[in-house]
C-alpha cells in the first residue's frame, strides 16, 4: 500500500481530515486479538503506518485476546487508535445481531452496550472513543445515528458498500482480506 502511494490514517484522522483526491488506507482489525498486539503492532511501527483495532470489552483479558495493558500500549504507541466493537453484542451470532437491529425497540439496548463498552476502553486508554465497528458489520441506520448523538464520529461495516466514496455520516464498507487473499487485490 505504501509503495502504491497510499497513506495510512485513523478514524478520527479519517473523520477530521479532508481525504478528497487522496489515496486512503484505514487499516482496521477486528476483535481484539492478542495477535494484534504481538504481530501487527510491530509490523506498523516498522513502516511508520497506523491503524485501528476495534476491540469487544467483555473478551478484555482472556486467553487469546488483549489485555488491558496491551490496549493501553498500543493506544500510547502512536500508530494504533483504539475502538469499539461492542461489550457483548459480538457474543450474538449473526441472525441474533441482524433480529435484534431490526427490531426498533432494541436501538436503547444496542446503544447502551456500545456505551459500557466506549466508557471501559476510555478508562483503559484514557481516550474518547469516537470509532466503532459494527460485529459482522450488521447495523441498521436509526443505531447509527443514535450512537452517533452519543459522540461517535466513524462507524464501519463489513459490508463493501461504501468504500469506493466514504461518507463519513454512514458505516463505511472495508474490504476483508483473509490469509489466502493477495494484497493486490485490496488495491482495486
Amino acid at each position: 500500500l505504501k509503495k502504491n502511494g497510499y497513506e495510512f490514517l485513523t478514524p478520527s484522522q479519517l473523520a477530521a481530515e479532508n481525504t478528497k483526491n487522496r489515496k486512503i488506507a484505514v487499516i482496521t482489525f477486528d476483535d481484539g486479538y492478542l495477535s494484534d498486539y504481538q504481530y501487527a503492532l510491530p509490523i506498523l511501527k516498522k513502516h511508520s503506518a497506523k491503524a485501528a483495532f476495534f476491540v469487544i470489552g467483555s473478551q478484555i483479558g482472556k486467553p487469546g485476546y488483549m489485555t488491558e495493558d496491551n490496549i493501553k500500549e498500543m493506544a500510547q504507541s502512536g500508530y494504533a487508535e483504539i475502538g469499539n466493537h461492542s461489550y457483548a453484542l459480538h457474543n450474538l451470532t449473526a441472525s441474533a445481531l441482524t433480529v435484534l437491529f431490526r427490531g426498533g425497540k432494541s436501538n436503547a439496548e444496542i446503544v447502551k452496550d456500545y456505551q459500557k463498552n466506549a466508557e471501559l476502553l476510555k478508562k483503559i486508554t484514557g481516550s474518547d472513543i469516537t470509532a466503532l465497528s459494527y460485529p459482522n458489520g450488521i447495523f441498521s441506520d436509526n443505531v447509527d445515528k443514535a450512537l452517533r448523538k452519543c459522540g461517535v464520529k466513524t462507524t464501519f461495516s463489513t459490508k463493501p458498500y461504501s468504500y469506493a466514496q466514504i461518507n463519513v455520516g454512514a458505516p463505511i464498507g472495508r474490504k476483508t482480506r483473509t490469509a489466502a487473499a493477495k494484497l493486490t487485490n485490496l488495491m482495486k
